[in-house]
């Protein structure tokens, strides 16, 4: 199966699907690096890294190979209109 980009018509194949709220979402991404587990909980995040991320993002984790941003992914999908209401 392939998904086309929203701004094009070329195919993309590289998606997560995640179930939320009985759904399943495909979540078109540009691509992965090394996949690991985290090794803190959520720590808050100092400095500034755009206002789209803000809006998502629950802080920071630490990895084995480095630092993450832990992303609320129910507030990807809700959009910020939805997230203000």
């Amino acid at each position: 199966m392939e998904i086309a980009q929203a701004d094009s018509a070329e195919p993309c194949d590289k998606a997560v699907v995640i179930l939320q709220d009985e759904f399943l979402y495909a979540l078109l991404v540009d691509g992965h690096e090394d996949i690991t587990e985290a090794i803190s909980g959520p720590e808050e995040i100092s400095g500034s890294y755009g206002a789209g991320w803000e809006r998502v993002a629950q802080g920071l984790i630490h990895t084995s190979i480095g630092s993450a941003l832990l992303v609320d992914v129910a507030g990807l999908i809700t959009g910020p209109v939805a997230k203000a209401a």
